[in-house]
């Protein structure tokens, strides 16, 4: 599977072996995974939903809670959650290293004040990938696709 030509339409989810395009309505992502158990989040203020999945991503041979956020019935984000994950650092370079050899190398972003020195981002032709070690409560690893 060629992750990154994938991403010009959409995020492959291995376990699910499907594609959720990036146009794609909360029906079309129900759809497309079909049976998989989701969980599903709701925001009345911010007029969003959010769908949570278990499925591996990119390749990388571990389950992620994969969730796909929308606002007015459009994708807008996906967040990629490691499941039971405890130690943020560790966890963050493991990954880290099994994202460039699938993505390419990334762009490090300037230091801030909550990312620790380690923050990364690729640019595609349809969305921006972040990976990110942030301190709010605690140290945390964040890990978003955001289409454009």
């Amino acid at each position: 599977m060629d992750f990154v030509k994938a991403l010009d339409t959409g995020l492959y989810l291995d376990t699910l072996d499907c594609i959720i395009k990036w146009s794609c309505t909360p029906d079309d992502l129900l759809n497309e995974i079909g049976e998989a158990d989701y969980e599903m989040y709701k925001s009345d203020y911010m007029n969003c939903v959010g769908y949570n999945v278990q499925s591996g991503v990119f390749g990388i041979p571990r389950s992620f809670g994969v969730l796909f956020n929308f606002i007015n019935e459009k994708l807008t984000s996906v967040n990629i959650n490691e499941l039971f994950s405890q130690d943020a650092i560790l966890n963050f370079d493991r990954i880290q290293n099994e994202l460039e050899p699938v993505l390419g190398k990334p762009h490090r972003l300037p230091y801030s004040f909550n990312s620790k020195k380690r923050s990364y981002k690729w640019k595609f032709k349809r969305v921006v990938i972040e990976h990110s070690i942030i301190e709010r409560d605690g140290l945390q690893r964040m890990f978003e696709i955001r289409i454009k």
